[in-house]
């Protein structure tokens, strides 16, 4: 609650979504960080077996490799894109003030809603039970270590307290 750097309406005016709707799609779909987003190269994606679109983060935070399931097509249909123009990445420039963290909370949030389960069905040893501010809310521990997995996490409690 007490973050507040590029957070407040001040920064809104910086960043047109008009001009740059390829990168916030591709942000939407994928929950790639900053750094991440700026080296993908059109062979970092494809499309898996089971029709799913896969990106390959090479070097993702502390120089980890993960690969991210896509929740849509957005980045099979960029990388083809960039292919066709004879580019080496995705986007050459991730514009200064491009709403990333809001683009991964809103890829966290469908990721999660995604591979949940109804409450019913989470064994109690399977419930995440928050505290403090969410007191009482109740999340499926899978479906968020899924989620953390996916945005380059380790831990279910980052989920919890940054996205969802």
């Amino acid at each position: 609650q007490d973050v507040t750097q590029h957070r407040q309406d001040k920064w809104v005016g910086h960043f047109n979504a008009d001009k740059h709707k390829d990168l916030e799609a591709f942000g939407k779909t994928t929950g790639l960080r900053r750094h991440e987003m700026a080296v993908v190269a059109p062979g970092d994606i494809w499309e898996d077996e089971e029709g799913r679109v896969i990106v390959h983060v090479v070097r993702g935070k502390g120089g980890k490799e993960r690969f991210v399931e896509a929740l849509d097509d957005t980045p099979l249909v960029l990388a083809q894109k960039a292919r066709e123009e004879g580019q080496k990445r995705i986007f050459e420039k991730i514009h200064k003030y491009a709403p990333i963290h809001e683009w991964r909370a809103e890829f966290a949030r469908e990721t999660y809603c995604r591979h949940a389960r109804p409450l019913k069905e989470i064994p109690l040893k399977e419930r995440y039970i928050c505290r403090k501010d969410k007191a009482g809310t109740v999340y499926d521990v899978k479906a968020m270590l899924q989620t953390s997995k996916a945005l380059g996490h380790g831990r279910a409690d980052v989920i919890a307290l940054s996205y969802l």
